[in-house]
């Protein structure tokens, strides 16, 4: 899969999570697995449940694989642009800080709020953050299970962007409002991650048929 994926022009980007590493031998494994399937990318995140292993966060799963020989060159974080529902942001902004050294970018939550996404990157720009910076966004997803989905990770202010009742979210409009910042070379802004929530054909379709029309 994995090789169809990258015939096709796509990333593929294995998750690594803090919670599912057993210990330091598991995550040797998967890392040689990741290097055996040549992909040389992962994406490293905390995985949001409690702790089953001894990697307490996503910085200690980076601070150990930074050890590993088989470390995979290309290495994102998560970064929350609208908070977490269990992490204070100072704590939130401290992470980021602290992961950054061991990462090449960094891909944001879901945020469909552009002024405070626009203002969440100036800040950190000035704190001195230059990862480059994937956008989180939707693809094309039931509108209900889209706002379930960004409340229970935090993005308080969804309920203001998604109505539950319009059947299918598109981000046709949310892609409108953020065309400046991507236009914007001070933000560093290297791309949208796009969110499927397993519905890879719906958003594949949609994206191509968005590009279209851009080419036109």
């Amino acid at each position: 899969l994995s090789e169809e994926l990258a015939a096709a022009g796509f990333r593929v980007i294995p998750h690594v999570a803090a919670h599912y590493l057993r210990d330091e031998g598991h995550l040797a494994e998967v890392l040689e697995r990741v290097a055996a399937a040549g992909i040389t990318a992962a994406f490293v995140a905390g995985g949001d449940v409690d702790q089953a292993g001894p990697y307490a966060d996503a910085l200690s799963v980076l601070e150990a694989m930074a050890e590993q020989p088989n470390r995979p060159p290309d290495v994102g974080i998560a970064a929350h642009p609208q908070g977490h529902p269990d992490i204070p942001a100072d704590a939130l902004a401290s992470a980021l800080t602290a992961k950054a050294p061991h990462a090449t970018w960094a891909t944001t939550q879901l945020c469909f709020n552009v002024t405070a996404l626009a203002a969440w990157i100036r800040a950190r720009r000035a704190e001195g953050l230059t990862l480059p910076l994937w956008i989180g966004v939707p693809g094309v997803v039931d509108a209900a299970r889209l706002l379930r989905v960004a409340l229970r990770i935090g993005v308080t202010d969804a309920a203001g962007y998604v109505d539950p009742d319009a059947g299918t979210y598109r981000p046709d409009a949310l892609l409108a409002e953020l065309a400046p910042l991507l236009a914007d070379p001070s933000l560093g802004i290297q791309g949208l991650h796009l969110y499927s929530f397993n519905e890879v054909a719906a958003t594949e379709s949609w994206r191509a048929h968005f590009l279209e029309n851009l080419r036109a």
